[in-house]
């Protein structure tokens, strides 16, 4: 039975784990907090919704070319950027499908179908939300659970009950680099209470997310510092794009908390200190633009003429206060 690692507890990671497991793997789900739970990567802080195309009036189509528009040129149509598009869009709404037959806890219409939603670059309601602005939070705890399923399914084989491979948690572990037998990798290296213990494998996996939190000013976890890419790189591997880091438009002045983007779907709007949608000048979707586009507008307002920006949201009157 092949052994795999992965390398990460966010979706990705235990994704990963999962689908290595229902393939008859014997994995080691290896990460750094005390457990999963404790874990505090970007997955169960993403407030915005998950983008497919499942409603019947949407395609796949509709959202690859949304996505190339937004792309502003970068993504040309026949390039392999443009196929990794297409491959996400297509494989996206399977995979959400997939997700809500499986149970996953999306907001759901009085109908008993996903509540869609609308986002800045889409010209479609096609988001899928989770306890409202949590759906990181909601599709963290649904993987947790099916992870959890896994291990006690392992610890149950002996009875004869595991069926395929199982999931072996190696919580409080830090990625120190990746092991090489003659140029291939190996198993990973990881320090877990002060020692260094070596985790060998047929394949490994990394899951470890960005490197967000270098930035004095995050969203995201303080445990995204690219570890797992760094140690890629010194394993040998070719990084592409890194560049492309995504600043969120809207985050509390001040605070790391981010104002989901439902709220500028839901009909949000930016405003300078004289009351002004600036916006409106610098792209015609104006709030739902890109968020490329609004964070740059909103940083060109600040530096040109406005000490503030403000989200008025007034206006919205489903909008909630817990």
């Amino acid at each position: 039975m092949p052994q795999v690692n992965v390398l990460g507890s966010g979706v990705a990671g235990m994704v990963a784990a999962l689908t290595a497991a229902a393939a008859g793997a014997e994995v080691a789900l290896i990460y750094p907090g005390d457990s999963i739970a404790a874990s505090r990567g970007a997955t169960q802080l993403a407030q915005g919704g998950i983008a497919a195309a499942i409603d019947p009036a949407d395609s796949v189509t509709a959202h690859v070319a949304d996505t190339l528009a937004a792309g502003a040129g970068l993504v040309a149509p026949g390039t392999e950027e443009a196929r990794a598009v297409e491959f996400l869009a297509a494989e996206g709404a399977v995979a959400v499908r997939r997700l809500l037959a499986a149970g996953f806890p999306a907001d759901l219409l009085p109908d008993g179908t996903p509540a869609l939603a609308l986002e800045a670059a889409h010209s479609a309601e096609r988001i899928i939300h989770a306890w409202g602005d949590r759906t990181g939070a909601a599709l963290y705890a649904f993987l947790a659970e099916k992870v959890a399923e896994k291990v006690e399914q392992k610890a149950g084989e002996h009875s004869g009950a595991a069926q395929g491979g199982g999931i072996t948690q190696h919580p409080g572990c830090e990625l120190a680099e990746l092991l090489l037998t003659d140029g291939v990798v190996t198993g990973a290296r990881v320090r877990r209470a002060g020692e260094t213990v070596d985790l060998r494998a047929d394949a490994t996996i990394v899951a470890t997310g960005g490197y967000s939190g270098i930035f004095p000013r995050s969203t995201s976890g303080g445990v995204c510092t690219g570890a797992g890419i760094l140690a890629a790189a010194r394993a040998g591997a070719v990084l592409a794009d890194m560049e492309f880091v995504q600043f969120h438009p809207t985050v509390l002045a001040g605070t790391n908390f981010l104002i989901s983007e439902a709220v500028r779907g839901a009909g949000g709007v930016l405003l300078d200190d004289e009351g002004q949608r600036f916006l409106k000048n610098v792209d015609p979707r104006a709030e739902l633009a890109p968020r490329d586009v609004v964070a740059t507008g909103v940083c060109r307002a600040l530096h040109e003429h406005t000490e503030n920006v403000w989200l008025d949201a007034r206006h919205i009157p489903q909008l909630t206060e817990e």
